[in-house]
C-alpha cells in the first residue's frame, strides 16, 4: 500500500512555554496518521479486530529533523 502525507495542526496544549511541541505529543499524532492511512486504503479498526487481529504499539523511534511549532 502506497505512503501517504497526513498533516497535524499544532495546538497550543501540547507545547512548551517556546511555542515547540513537546516530545509525548507525537505519539498520538502517530496513531492520528496511522488510522488515516487505514481509512484511505479502506481499512478500519473495527474490521481488523474483528478477525482477531492487534495492533498494539510494541516500540517507537524517532528522529527529529526541526521542532513542531504552534
Amino acid at each position: 500500500m502506497p505512503a501517504q502525507t497526513h498533516r497535524v495542526r499544532v495546538r497550543y496544549g501540547e507545547t512548551d512555554q517556546m511555542a515547540v511541541a513537546h516530545h509525548a505529543s507525537y505519539v498520538a499524532w502517530l496513531e492520528e496518521a496511522r488510522i488515516a492511512w487505514m481509512r484511505a486504503n479502506g481499512l478500519s479498526y473495527r474490521d481488523i479486530e474483528a478477525s482477531g487481529t492487534r495492533m498494539p504499539v510494541v516500540e517507537l523511534r524517532l528522529q527529529y529533523r526541526r521542532p513542531a511549532r504552534f
